[in-house]
């Protein structure tokens, strides 16, 4: 059993120290829930990171150095994040070696596991990378479907409007 850990406000009502030492697969700018929060102690097992061809790299930049302060992390890159996180990587970090590609969705390509595809939302690339590191019971968490709204107040917008 995991849980992917979306951005939703759904969040701020969760126990976070049932979670600590659970295999937990994290997205976004998750760093900001205990920088807000510091009581939360629980940091996540596995980092997910995508950046659409379309977006600015910018907040994946930061994203990625926040997150690398965490030990032992294991970061689940799209392919275009591999020098950021060379950048910002510590020793003590682990990379797991299961990157990939985004794309915008019309692309002709093979989505099927086990290569993963990051079309959509990095929540359905964290549940296929959980699923490459073998879960068979995935939880999802702050994974509201109520876009645009994140846990910590940022409007953003549904993958779906930006097509």
């Amino acid at each position: 059993m995991v849980y992917v850990i979306g951005n939703g406000t759904s969040l701020l009502s969760v126990d976070f120290d049932k979670l600590i030492g659970k295999r937990t697969y994290a997205v976004n700018q998750i760093w900001k829930l205990w920088r807000d929060n510091p009581k939360i102690t629980w940091r996540p097992t596995d980092y997910v990171r995508c950046e659409f061809p379309r977006l600015d790299m910018k907040s994946s930049d930061r994203d990625i150095g926040e997150m690398s302060q965490i030990k032992n992390l294991r970061f689940h890159l799209e392919e275009r994040l591999q020098e950021t996180w060379r950048r910002n990587a510590r020793r003590d970090i682990f990379t797991h070696n299961s990157h990939f590609k985004t794309c915008g969705g019309k692309e002709n390509h093979n989505w099927h596991l086990p290569q993963v595809c990051g079309y959509g939302t990095v929540v359905t690339t964290a549940m296929q990378v959980a699923v490459l590191d073998g879960a068979d019971e995935i939880y999802l968490l702050g994974c509201d479907l109520t876009m645009p709204n994140h846990f910590y107040g940022v409007s953003g917008k549904d993958q779906n409007e930006l097509l």
